[in-house]
């Protein structure tokens, strides 16, 4: 259910912002939701990392220095997860682009609102 819950977190900012990714870089991952789902707990170490190395360098800066060299290693592979381009797509707009925009907008409407209805079916039963 938690990964649910964080799928379907990272999937509708996803929605929401493809829209204005399509617009200003002509280009949009359809894996980014995965991805997320992949990096979120990485940036969830580091972060306690960080805040554990901050305290820990007032009393043994060496345990701070370590710290911090796994902390880089957890980024280095985060930089690599999200620096995958399999899944990056162009999307060039030809003429005006903010009817292209607008339709963006109206298609992913229509996908949250199916999905919507979907999810509505599904607490039925």
């Amino acid at each position: 259910k938690k990964i649910w819950q964080a799928f379907s977190a990272s999937f509708s900012a996803w929605l929401f912002t493809t829209p204005l990714m399509l617009f200003h870089f002509q280009e949009f991952s359809a894996a980014s939701s995965i991805i997320n789902i992949l990096i979120l707990p990485l940036v969830y170490i580091v972060i306690q990392i960080g805040v554990l190395s901050a305290f820990a360098g007032f009393v043994f800066p060496f345990i701070s220095v370590f710290l911090n060299i796994v902390s880089q290693g957890i980024i280095f592979v985060i930089v690599h997860i999200v620096r995958l381009s399999f899944a990056i797509f162009p999307f060039i707009i030809k003429g005006d682009k903010f009817a292209a925009f607008l339709i963006c907008i109206v298609v992913f409407l229509f996908i949250v609102l199916f999905l919507r209805n979907e999810e509505k079916e599904l607490c039925r039963y």
